[in-house]
């Protein structure tokens, strides 16, 4: 049986400031042009997620599964990587100022 792929829940454009998503399975989700500002992602199941020309500054995403996640013209200033997944996720254009990832750039980073 070949089952498709589906989406996760639609947040885009919302204010989300300050929002706990630790632990979360978010996998799928969009939140495109969303304001995350000083959110909680950490140890979230962030895989896919679409986090395109967001605010995501201050945000931290350690341990958070990111693979494949897309953050392309996000502003993710001040936000802090460590110790996550981010094999495949995308940051062209991303606003990077100050954000923190491990020292070899991220787990599961290009090869």
């Amino acid at each position: 049986m070949n089952k498709a792929i589906q989406s996760g829940p639609d947040y885009s454009s919302a204010d989300l400031t300050r929002a706990d998503f630790r632990g979360r399975d978010l996998r799928g989700a969009t939140f495109r042009g969303a304001y995350l500002r000083d959110a909680d992602f950490r140890g979230a199941d962030c895989r896919g997620v679409d986090f395109r020309g967001a605010d995501v500054s201050r945000v931290s995403f350690q341990g958070a599964d990111l693979r494949g996640a897309n953050f392309n013209q996000a502003s993710l200033v001040g936000s802090n990587f460590r110790g996550a997944e981010t094999a495949g996720a995308e940051f062209l254009g991303a606003d990077l100022d100050r954000t923190a990832f491990d020292a070899d750039g991220a787990k599961g980073g290009a090869a």
